[in-house]
């Protein structure tokens, strides 16, 4: 397809170009920057623009990294992403979630009521900002027991 055809079926096809030249609509100038947009999208590969690394170390006994993606550097300087993106590192440390998704479906310990995805993006829309956790690791020099849940352990109490 060439370029007059993807102009031809932004605009609306053959019709609306076969008029006298003009101005396009504000519809049609949606349409065409929509396309160039989601066109332009696969290629961006330029988020996270910025990264912030939270670090969160309990009576050294436990420690957390933590790595934020933002597309604007002045985020990381707020107040408000400083102490969430700690009070996240702590979560992490005390309730030691498997996964990011996992963790994102956890409940955020200082707002119960909402989830831990909840409080970041209410964060992000108050800076106007795009703020993802990238990911963490979660260090403790004390080994967890093994779940009751695991198979193996189920397999060694003859529960299966």
């Amino acid at each position: 397809m060439g370029i007059g055809d993807w102009f031809k079926r932004l605009l609306g096809g053959e019709k609306e170009m076969s008029r006298v030249p003009q101005l396009a609509t504000d519809a049609q100038m949606e349409r065409i920057l929509s396309a160039m947009h989601e066109a332009r999208a696969p290629l961006d590969h330029s988020y996270p623009r910025h990264r912030f690394i939270q670090c969160y170390s309990r009576q050294g006994r436990v420690a957390v990294l933590v790595e934020f993606g933002l597309e604007k550097s002045h985020t990381a300087e707020s107040p408000e992403f400083t102490e969430i993106s700690r009070s996240i590192a702590m979560h992490i440390a005390v309730l030691n979630p498997q996964s990011k998704p996992a963790l994102l479906r956890q409940r955020y310990d200082k707002d119960p009521t909402a989830t831990v995805e909840a409080a970041l993006a209410a964060v992000a829309t108050k800076f106007g900002d795009r703020i993802t956790i990238t990911r963490f690791v979660r260090w403790d020099t004390q080994p967890q027991p093994p779940s009751l849940l695991e198979p193996a352990v189920a397999m060694r109490q003859g529960r299966t």
